[in-house]
């Protein structure tokens, strides 16, 4: 087969995406960066690259193309990726700085033109401020610095509505029945209970209650909806869109949807599904596996009575 008819899995952008992504999953977990985290993560793309390379070679007998692909990883895009890890990681490490990544040039223009202004203000006689308010120019040199903070303040503050305002207000409610959830982010993120609408659709609020923000929208299910039935419905989604490449996803999502729905005979097992659970979180490849995991979990954790009544 022609290089150029080969599976878009095994190409340059599509790979290297996958291995970042693999990478940026651990990242987080290691900590300040030094010589020994680049190691990790540089290390962390050999096992990806293994598994990859043992499925290409067992379709294509085209080791040779697949070697300059490797190659292009490890100098081109491993390079690029760890420079930016570096960087978001020192970022990340100071809370963003109080310059918000070291903008010291912005800021210092802000002062020097909101002193300017200070003086113009005071000092222009055709507006009637006292020349006694020569301290309005110092004011402004002082808070004009931080003029790009207060637009984010507003800017966040008006996009930042609770999940209820978003239900009830924007979306106008239920047609019938009565609100039981919201699916937030879509379908492999999480669910939230009524409790916690008056949260704010924003990622540090939702990833404490078990949630994300995921892709923004909020779908309400009203009390007729059976939480077994939403459980069984999102895994075999999921198991429907797995890509089949790694073993949690591909057999973990249709086991969940089979135990859920009690297909050919099979039973409910909490503490199966529990461990499925947690090896799609720990083992997936990508974050459609994960995505079902969080999902798993905030079911569990909010709505797991009711599943386990389902099955008594």
């Amino acid at each position: 087969m022609p290089p150029r008819m080969y599976p878009d899995r095994f190409r340059l952008p599509f790979l290297a995406g996958v291995l970042i992504a693999a990478a940026e999953r651990r990242r987080p977990a290691l900590g300040p960066w030094s010589p020994a985290v680049e190691a990790a993560l540089t290390r962390s793309f050999d096992p990806e690259l293994d598994e990859v390379r043992r499925s290409f070679l067992e379709t294509f007998e085209d080791p040779a193309w697949f070697a300059r692909v490797e190659q292009k990883i490890r100098d081109v895009a491993l390079p690029r990726y760890l420079a930016e890890a570096r960087r978001q990681t020192e970022l990340e490490q100071r809370g963003w700085g109080l310059w918000r990544g070291g903008d010291l040039v912005s800021r210092i223009v802000w002062g020097l033109g909101g002193f300017a202004l200070g003086i113009f203000l005071v000092k222009a006689p055709f507006i009637p401020i006292p020349t006694t308010w020569d301290l309005l120019a110092f004011a402004f040199l002082l808070g004009a610095p931080f003029v790009p903070d207060l637009q984010m303040a507003l800017l966040r503050g008006r996009h930042r509505r609770a999940l209820r305002a978003i239900v009830e207000d924007l979306g106008g409610g239920l047609s019938s029945g009565t609100v039981r959830g919201v699916i937030v982010g879509g379908p492999l993120a999480g669910v939230l209970p009524p409790r916690h609408f008056d949260a704010p659709l924003a990622f540090e609020e939702l990833h404490a209650l078990g949630a994300s923000v995921g892709h923004g929208g909020v779908v309400a299910f009203d009390d007729h909806t059976s939480i077994r039935d939403l459980v069984q419905h999102v895994f075999a989604f999921g198991a429907y869109e797995s890509c089949g490449r790694c073993t949690p996803c591909r057999l973990g999502a249709r086991a969940i949807e089979d135990m859920v729905a009690g297909h050919a005979g099979v039973a409910w097992d909490a503490q199966r599904f529990e461990d499925i659970v947690s090896a799609l979180e720990a083992t997936s490849l990508c974050g459609h596996g994960t995505g079902l995991a969080e999902f798993a979990h905030s079911v569990l954790r909010h709505y797991g009575e009711e599943l386990a009544a389902c099955f008594t």
